[in-house]
């Protein structure tokens, strides 16, 4: 019930958690949206901390911006898109985009830890799993 009324208060700050996903993801968005349409200052954009779990999305958002960022392609499998993906000893081609190793994988979702290092044949090739944790 801490969650369907709009707190009396001055200002609303939510903070990510792991705990931040299905029914409590969206009912800390609509609190955050009733929050505002009161009245109430909104610290942070929920619905933006949403979005900024999908590197895809953030990618996007920071393109549009123009933001520098390293080269990089996607190659999401998400929503029946099955990209063409070409694996070499020293590079890969995605969607007819070259990219030489070494380089990282990593998940669309930056929760998922899961984040891969490959290398060329010249340092030996192959692939690592370089886990961190939050």
């Amino acid at each position: 019930s801490s969650l369907t009324e709009v707190p009396d208060c001055d200002a609303v700050l939510v903070l990510w958690s792991q705990f931040f996903l299905g029914s409590m993801r969206s009912k800390l968005v609509d609190l955050s949206d009733r929050a505002f349409r009161r009245g109430v200052l909104v610290l942070n954009d929920v619905p933006r901390l949403v979005d900024m779990q999908d590197r895809g999305r953030l990618l996007r958002v920071l393109q549009e911006r123009d933001v520098p960022m390293p080269r990089f392609v996607e190659c999401s499998r998400e929503a029946g898109h099955d990209p063409v993906l070409e694996e070499h000893s020293n590079h890969i081609v995605v969607g007819g985009t070259r990219i030489d190793k070494p380089f990282v994988e990593k998940p669309v979702d930056r929760r998922d830890r899961e984040i891969y290092g490959y290398f060329p044949m010249n340092t030996g090739g192959g692939r690592a799993l370089i886990s961190t944790k939050e």
